[in-house]
């Protein structure tokens, strides 16, 4: 068979009628009847076709191939028009085979229908996410000489150097990223995201991105790029107005320097260029007519650490190509920023917060609240869009421990966290921010609102930051204040409302309104409710006390059922965990008495939750227990953030022995319990809160402090009661037991998901774990992602009633009291450790801060072979050591910072001569890293 003969077949076959590979086929075939006569064969010949292959290849850079994944791909279905192709929407081309993706055939009854009809085809063809020669051929179909068919074979060579529409990114700058605003959220996308853990992501400074969209004539939501500490660098295919807000930095078009917060005019063929920030971390660059990217659950936001959103669900590379939307300027309009708007950056901060929803003196002393108003915080190398992690000193807490919720008192048996509130993994308080996580256990003593946002996205390492509490009716009013100044760019000065500078309030309460336990005529007793503030848009809604109560979730259940029912305007989103649920509103449509008022009465209006059923689906999966992977997470921890921590170097020790347990026990719980899944976003993207059905099951444990910046997709973890498994490399708190399969898939393209939904489980699924080996593991992980391989669902319901019998019988009743004091027992053991290691931390940091070093660097070497740091970090690796001799270029060290890598490199060729940090070690800004003495020429050459 001459398979060559497969490329063009599909042409022939459209005006013959013949298919030249079932002919092939039919005369090889060993059966007579089945071959053709071919000496009599005359073939009628009737219209035209033409065929047109689509490429992974990029035209404007010498046809390289471009692989990478589909984001979205959609072809025409019409009459005339054939397609045959192989890729679909998540299909990734990989660079090891043939770059053709599709092959596009048109016929009509002559020349001019058959490339009429090619060319709407291709016109419907969408391919995002890499590049293609799509845009190149619908060039050629509509250039004339093709048209009239004036074709030699030099006819290629003699077309106009081909110039993709858009913008091709010449340098990427530092996690560069697609962003809008605001972001994947329920009012925007109307999709529920933050309930199951998926963050909006959008700009971590939205004031700086809507104001320059609107100095381009955009909307202010629409899809611009945002930088990190160095800007990108831009060509322009086409004119296009444009302007760079945020972080003080130069800023040049075709080498000209330019003005931040001001439109640009950049000429087709001109060159944008961002460089490194100055004052404060992120910068965004918006361009009239918007980016275009796929939307991805409803937005165009970029996710990197989860892959979607955004261009190909990363940071942009250099020659990436990206799509813009329809100019819609042709000329400078002159649009400036108005004073008022334009915020002034520095190394200091004040940040306004409203207090809520934990607060004193419930979680923290009144000192400890005092404490965190008066501290200066120094802001965490280790921030980024996930969170941003404050250095300072550690509260006393009213509690000594956070009961059921973990050993440590920053623990809490649940907590939905809000975009913009203070987190405190343990003695550290993190904000929450774009990227971060919706459901988790710890407490949140302040949130900051939308009008003080922005600052979050702004604050470098080392920054120093002061907290202010703020009146809810201050907040409201900053926000729109802001709002109209921003919709009002572009209008006549003589609109704009100036910024009132009001001082800040002392403080608003955290806890809105109480409802006390009460009993129905039924005899049932139901829980209190307090209602929390939780910034100025969210409400924390708690039940009963802070204990395991499984009927406190069922209860959850009924008012979140209800207020979705009744489609109250200005409820936006519900987001549950285990005894609480999150109400986020529109403080715009509806105020902040109303909706109080509408969840009382909604209160005193649920049903009985005594007889009620619950879908349960039982979903098995594997697990790798005490895995390499969490091993390396373990490690990783280790060098960068804390080594002598408790529950190092062995999580599965720790976790046994903090229960008072042998390790085959914890083997046999994790594999024996039905793991009942409370809530979805423990800490991302579906990720389950779930609690063993059986209270004998309910390993206890304190989570990480601080917490991991990183832990591997699929690993699975314990916090407090709660089982965990992690949905993508991401930070994290758990103590990691073992490693599971991605229970997210990301276009839902698998029987096992829900179609449209990329998360596997659902609330009140169960989840049931059985023994597998790395190897078993490995061997089905990508089949599974790839939906080769299934896992075992069995339909199911949980009833509340029989739970209920079961859990009040004596024997559950005496066996889980014994278990429970023994666990109490040996995490008393854990809690005193980890009170003299803060205390002697202490100590140890104010002695070593007035103790002066005794190595002067200055006098002791030269300076100017001193290589320092650039940059605030911790040394993630060092790759010489002293003594050795490394050429310019080699990689001296590996620094971690905002949860990335950045390496030094050797200047220039010599031997290190002495090494001041280690591995583990913080590093300051110009801190001496390395002497380097450099070579002579002659020592060169010797070696």
């Amino acid at each position: 068979i001459n398979t060559r003969l497969q490329v063009e077949h599909t042409v022939t076959e459209r005006v013959t009628g013949v298919d030249l590979v079932e002919w092939m086929i039919r005369q090889g075939s060993s059966f007579s009847e089945e071959a053709i006569q071919l000496n009599d064969f005359q073939p009628s010949i009737r219209g035209h076709s033409i065929e047109a292959r689509i490429y992974a290849e990029d035209p404007a850079n010498n046809f390289a191939p471009s692989p990478g994944e589909i984001a979205y791909a959609e072809f025409p279905d019409m009459p005339g028009v054939d397609v045959h192709t192989w890729v679909k929407t998540g299909t990734r081309v990989t660079p090891f085979y043939d770059p053709m993706i599709a092959k596009i055939v048109s016929y009509g009854e002559n020349r001019e229908e058959a490339i009429g009809k090619m060319r709407q085809a291709l016109q419907k063809t969408e391919l995002r996410g890499i590049i293609s020669n799509k845009e190149y051929l619908e060039n050629i179909f509509a250039e004339e000489r093709y048209q009239s068919g004036k074709l030699d074979t030099h006819y290629l060579e003699n077309i106009p150097t081909f110039e993709s529409s858009g913008i091709t990114i010449m340098a990427p700058g530092s996690y560069t990223t697609v962003q809008d605003w605001p972001g994947r959220t329920a009012e925007a996308t109307n999709t529920d995201a933050w309930r199951i853990g998926v963050p909006p992501s959008g700009p971590m400074d939205h004031l700086s991105f809507r104001v320059a969209n609107k100095l381009v004539g955009n909307d202010e939501g629409t899809a611009g790029l945002e930088a990190t500490l160095s800007g990108p660098t831009i060509r322009f295919t086409d004119n296009r107005v444009v302007a760079v807000c945020g972080a003080n930095c130069n800023v040049t078009v075709d080498g000209v320097k330019a003005a931040q917060w001001t439109s640009l005019f950049c000429p087709k063929g001109s060159v944008l260029k961002v460089g490194n920030m100055k004052d404060g971390a992120r910068v965004y660059v918006a361009i009239n007519g918007g980016i275009e990217v796929p939307k991805y659950l409803g937005s165009s936001s970029t996710l990197p650490h989860a892959g979607f959103g955004g261009h190909n669900g990363r940071t942009l590379l250099k020659n990436d190509q990206i799509d813009l939307g329809e100019a819609t300027l042709t000329q400078n309009p002159n649009y400036v920023c108005p004073v008022q708007l334009r915020p002034k950056y520095a190394k200091e901060w004040e940040i306004g917060v409203l207090r809520g929803p934990q607060e004193s003196p419930d979680y923290l002393l009144p000192e400890d609240m005092d404490m965190f108003f008066e501290t200066e915080w120094n802001v965490h190398y280790n921030s980024n869009r996930l969170g941003i992690r404050f250095e300072g000193p550690r509260p006393k807490w009213t509690r000594e421990n956070g009961g059921t919720g973990g050993s440590h008192p920053s623990n809490l048996l649940d907590n939905e966290y809000a975009v913009g509130t203070i987190n405190f993994t343990g003695d550290m308080p993190v904000a929450i921010t774009a990227d971060g996580p919706s459901l988790g256990g710890f407490v949140c003593n302040s949130t900051i609102p939308q009008s003080e946002l922005w600052k979050i996205g702004q604050i470098q390492a080392e920054d120093k930051v002061k907290f202010r509490p703020l009146e809810y009716k201050q907040a409201l009013e900053a926000q729109n204040t802001q709002s109209r100044l921003i919709d009002q760019i572009g209008k006549p000065s003589k609109q704009f409302v100036p910024v009132k500078h009001e001082k800040y309030a002392v403080k608003d309460a955290a806890i809105l309104n109480t409802i006390n336990s009460r009993k129905l005529p039924n005899g049932e007793q139901l829980p209190k409710v307090v209602y929390r503030r939780q910034g100025d848009r969210y409400i924390l809604i708690e039940y009963g006390e802070d204990i395991l109560d499984l009927n406190y979730r069922f209860r959850v259940a009924c008012l979140e059922e209800f207020l979705h029912n009744e489609k109250v305007v200005g409820i936006l989103e519900t987001s549950p965990g285990v005894r609480s649920l999150q109400i986020n509103y529109d403080n715009r449509k509806i105020s902040l008495s109303e909706l109080l008022k509408v969840l009382e009465e909604a209160e005193h209006s649920l049903p009985s939750v005594k007889n009620m059923k619950f879908p349960s689906r039982i979903v098995n999966l594997p697990i790798v227990l005490h895995d390499k992977w969490t091993r390396e997470a373990q490690e990783r921890y280790a060098k960068s953030i804390r080594a002598e921590a408790p529950y190092l170097p062995d999580n599965y020790q720790f976790v046994a022995d903090h229960n008072g347990v042998t390790r085959d026990r914890v083997d046999q719980i994790l594999t024996e319990a039905n793991y009942l899944v409370l809530g979805l976003g423990d800490v991302y993207l579906g990720a389950p809160c779930a609690l063993p059905v059986d209270p004998r099951h309910r390993l206890m444990t304190p989570k990480y402090n601080p917490a991991r910046t990183f832990t591997p997709e699929g690993g699975v973890g314990i916090g407090g009661s709660f089982m965990c498994i992690y949905p993508m490399d991401s930070p994290g708190g758990y103590q990691l037991v073992g490693r599971s399969l991605p229970i997210w898939n990301k276009y839902a393209d698998h029987t096992n998901f829900e179609k449209g939904k990329p998360w596997l489980l659902r609330m009140f699924d169960q989840v049931k774990f059985y023994p597998v080996t790395e190897r078993e593991l490995e061997d089905v992980y990508e089949p599974f992602r790839h939906n080769l391989y299934n896992v075992k669902i069995e339909e199911s319901e949980f009833s509340v009633h029989d739970y209920n019998q079961w859990i009040q019988s004596d024997e559950i009743r005496e066996e889980t009291h014994l278990f429970s004091q023994q666990q109490q027992e040996a995490g008393e053991h854990f809690l005193r450790k980890e009170r003299q290691y803060w205390t002697e931390k202490e100590t140890a940091t104010a002695t070593s801060s007035a103790r002066q070093t005794s190595d002067d660097y200055e006098n002791n070497f030269a300076s100017e072979n001193i290589i320092k740091a650039d940059l605030n970090g911790a040394v993630f690796s060092m790759a010489m050591k002293e003594g050795q001799h490394v050429r310019e270029g080699d990689t001296l060290a590996v620094f971690e910072a905002m949860k990335m890598h950045h390496t030094l490199t050797a200047p220039y060729d010599g031997q290190i001569k002495r090494i001041w940090k280690n591995e583990g070690e913080i590093v300051r800004v110009d801190e001496s890293l390395v002497y380097l003495e450099p070579f002579t020429p002659r020592v060169l050459g010797d070696q």
